[in-house]
């Protein structure tokens, strides 16, 4: 048994994604060096240039983090005929992006922002860029891209990134958003414009709270002084929501988190908090945030649990240096840090676990096994389980299933169905994932999820435990725990037994 809205099938929905992403194309370039002395010539610092790096910015960074992730991606903007450009679409093709949407116009320098940075520290910041409106060519060219994109099979989804750059026009907003809405497709917009109401119908905008504040004063005219963070962001999200006609707002809010409203709720509906572990850069972390809002609303989720999950993301990507992508290994590393771990998004399948322990391993984080009836839970347990997963960093409950019970302690038991005994065992914090088996033992469920750590009760000796030699065999540890003596569900029934007697 496994429950079918469980946190690893949204990766893999996510992963199923097709994602079509239309507006500003830029080159971030980052020169890297060391500062030793100030200019003889001028108070500003000398860069010793280390190494020059680019990747894509803009529109191009929110593809490559969709395309990073393993979903598809198409991308539709602008460049111009330069050797920016060309560097562009190498990097596109680097990172498995389709280009067919992007025009190229030769009248149009390719935006290109150059980032001079000493270690963390960024020095100085040069762009080059020019702000044009598309022509109705172009803009045809883009409809009809994205006409195409519409006939592909599988979950789809829409990707307005405004840099105001002049690509994004009122009019391939409207006529977009309205191609979308009639084919059911889910649009994210990424807004920078003073103007909301091209994006009306969107899904779900996503701005930020800079943004918000300097939205508000301008249109509103008003800010209630010493009013609560809080307070102040249901007033930005009810204006947002107001003047956009979008249906969701997701307001990033920095260290804070994001903040959810939507346009049928009075106020906000979430206050999601941050989940940056270490913040080392935040450009392109909203560029992150938009792109899994995307895959997530592609692949059905609710507009919590993709606000949940893009909150994740962008804080891993906060933790980087520069404009960066957040690939499908350190997602999952960090998933239990993520508040989607809900007790019905605990209960997994062996096969999902396997695919998520390769993950883990990858970033070298540690998995627990453990395994049992869990007829009745008791304190016992609870010390077990919290005792395990002291051990390392998931705790993976193998679950007998009710007729692998039957085989091992008779027709009377279980007491509890899978499905009761499984929830209850998801509502312990300690607890990361639960699995169920319908094995008489967890060898074969071992051997799938191969964890570098399996615990048992002291009622066991390393002889006697199920799978320690295969275990041992491949470098993983074995663990027995004490047992709480008096502790347990056939001591628990007895003393039931007899006080009815």
């Amino acid at each position: 048994m496994a429950t079918e809205d469980n946190v690893l099938t949204h990766i893999e929905k996510m992963q199923c994604a097709h994602v079509f992403v239309v507006g500003d194309l830029i080159l971030d370039v980052y020169v890297e060096g060391t500062v030793h002395r100030i200019s003889p010539e001028a108070p500003v610092p000398i860069l010793l240039e280390k190494q020059r790096r680019a990747v894509l910015g803009g529109a191009g960074n929110v593809a490559s983090n969709i395309s990073t992730f393993g979903a598809q991606v198409w991308l539709s903007g602008r460049l111009g005929s330069d050797s920016e450009s060309e560097e562009f679409m190498t990097l596109c093709r680097q990172v498995g992006v389709n280009t067919e949407a992007v025009v190229q116009d030769r009248d149009f320098p390719t935006t290109r922002k150059t980032r001079i940075l000493s270690g963390y520290q960024q020095l100085a910041r040069i762009d080059r860029e020019e702000v044009k409106e598309l022509t109705i060519d172009i803009e045809e060219r883009v409809l009809n891209s994205f006409e195409r994109f519409s006939k592909i099979l599988g979950p789809k989804a829409l990707v307005l990134s405004d840099y105001t750059k002049g690509f994004l026009t009122r009019s391939l907003c409207e006529k977009i958003i309205e191609m979308a809405v009639e084919l059911n497709i889910p649009i994210v917009v990424d807004p920078k414009t003073s103007d909301l109401s091209r994006f009306r119908n969107a899904t779900v905008l996503k701005p930020n709270l800079k943004y918000g504040r300097a939205f508000v004063r301008k249109n509103v005219n008003y800010v209630a002084k010493n009013s609560s963070l809080e307070e102040e962001v249901s007033e930005i999200c009810t204006s947002l929501l107001l003047e956009s006609g979008a249906h969701h707002i997701l307001l990033s809010l920095s260290e804070h988190g994001v903040a959810l409203a939507g346009s049928k709720s009075k106020g906000v509906l979430d206050l999601i908090p941050s989940q940056s572990l270490q913040v080392a850069d935040v450009s392109g972390a909203g560029d992150t945030m938009v792109a899994f809002l995307a895959m997530s609303l592609a692949g059905g989720l609710s507009m919590k649990q993709a606000a949940i999950l893009s909150n994740l993301a962008s804080g891993i990507s906060c933790g980087k240096l520069g404009t960066a992508t957040v690939n499908p290994e350190e997602f999952v590393a960090h998933l239990p840090h993520s508040s989607l771990f809900g007790e019905g998004n605990k209960i997994v399948q062996s096969g999902q676990l396997s695919r998520f322990a390769k993950h883990l391993r990858k970033f070298e984080k540690s998995v627990v096994f453990t395994n049992g009836c869990f007829d009745i839970l008791h304190t016992g347990h609870l010390k077990l389980l919290e005792q395990a997963k002291s051990l390392g960093d998931i705790l993976v409950v193998g679950l007998n299933s009710d007729s692998s019970v039957q085989r091992l302690k008779g027709s009377t038991r279980p007491l509890q169905n899978e499905t009761d005994r499984a929830h209850l065992l998801a509502g312990l914090a300690c607890v990361d994932f639960v699995v169920v088996f319908d094995e008489d033992t967890p060898l074969k469920l071992l051997m799938e999820i191969k964890p570098q750590v399996l615990v048992k009760g002291g009622d066991y000796t390393k002889e006697t435990i199920v799978g320690a030699r295969e275990v041992e065999e491949y470098g993983g540890k074995i663990a027995i725990i004490d047992l709480i003596q008096g502790k347990s569900t056939t001591g628990i029934v007895k003393l039931i037994e007899s006080n009815k007697a």
